[in-house]
């Protein structure tokens, strides 16, 4: 049985040295070139079969480390199926942006082995990422770099254990939640970044169709006990409404009554911190709910909009 792995490539990343190289659940992380170094034989065997990393890159993302599932005593990658593969890597990465902020994006994923031929799946092919589709001239949006270090990392074991000893019963709906989330983050056009982010608010809090807009303010409000928080959603379900009915953010009569509003016009920067934040506010919210879950405090998803429902209605009777 010849050396086999499963490995993707991983961009908007900065790991730190003392983590480098080094298994952690049978997954590795190398520096791109220790990786080809390392390798050698696999690599110049996909480069002459035509099966090497191509995918279209741009400048801003530069691709520096590879992440390798090479297996441990209790994962064995010969004996595991793409689909399984693609589920490992996938659900590694949205733990990674649960567990704290940064714009980490997988490119390719391949299973690979000298002399047979690969399988190898784009997870994020939309590289034309950070050109935002409201049209401001002169502003490039940057991603913002996920790092870790050994401390974290270790942090980040542990919780990703918290997740996977819940039974999935409890925690499967909440997971199809989180789907919008992670798929917010594999975007950086503004528009479609909104879109699945309220769309994942929307599965985490809300049923029926009524005032969604108001109960959905309210409950992140009570939720992450942030005041602030009631004109910004506002903010951002004009958007998403922007969005559903026009295809952008910000269209031209938008942006007219932002200017009429506030006195000024709507920036680019400005909307690059409205997406800042929201990925900040949504990551918070579904760590709450998520610590509910793990904790006992609610059985499931369902169990936490049921309270949360209640909990506000009776808030509401009060005043």
């Amino acid at each position: 049985m010849g050396q086999k792995i499963a490995f993707a490539s991983v961009y908007n990343f900065e790991p730190t040295e003392d983590i480098l190289d080094k298994s952690f659940n049978g997954y590795r992380i190398l520096p791109f070139h220790l990786f080809k170094d390392k390798y050698k034989g696999l690599v110049q065997y996909l480069q002459e079969s035509n099966n090497w990393l191509i995918e279209p890159t741009v400048p801003s993302i530069p691709l520096k480390y590879i992440l390798i599932l090479e297996g441990d005593e209790n994962t064995d990658v010969h004996k595991l199926s793409f689909r399984q593969v693609l589920n490992m890597f996938s659900n590694t990465i949205m733990y990674a942006r649960l567990f704290k902020h940064g714009d980490i994006q997988l490119g390719t994923i391949f299973i690979a082995e000298v002399g047979r031929q690969p399988i190898r799946h784009p997870y994020h092919t939309r590289f034309e990422c950070f050109m935002s589709s409201v049209p401001y001239e002169g502003y490039t949006m940057y991603p913002d770099i996920y790092t870790i270090n050994q401390d974290e990392m270790n942090d980040f074991l542990g919780f990703v254990k918290q997740i996977e000893d819940v039974p999935d019963k409890k925690i499967e709906s909440f997971f199809e939640a989180l789907y919008f989330f992670d798929l917010a983050k594999n975007y950086h056009d503004i528009s479609s970044r909104i879109l699945n982010y309220v769309i994942f608010f929307e599965r985490l809090f809300l049923t029926g169709t009524q005032e969604l807009k108001f109960r959905l303010r309210s409950y992140l409000v009570f939720l992450l006990k942030d005041p602030s928080l009631t004109d910004f959603i506002d903010i951002i379900y004009d958007m998403r409404s922007n969005v559903a009915h026009s295809g952008e953010a910000a269209p031209a009569d938008y942006r007219r009554k932002h200017k009429k509003r506030h006195k000024q016009e709507l920036t680019m920067a400005q909307l690059d911190e409205y997406i800042n934040r929201l990925d900040n506010v949504a990551r918070q919210a579904a760590r709450k709910v998520l610590d509910m879950i793990i904790s006992g405090t609610v059985v499931n998803l369902q169990d936490f909009i049921t309270q949360n429902n209640k909990q506000f209605f009776e808030c509401l009777a009060k005043k």
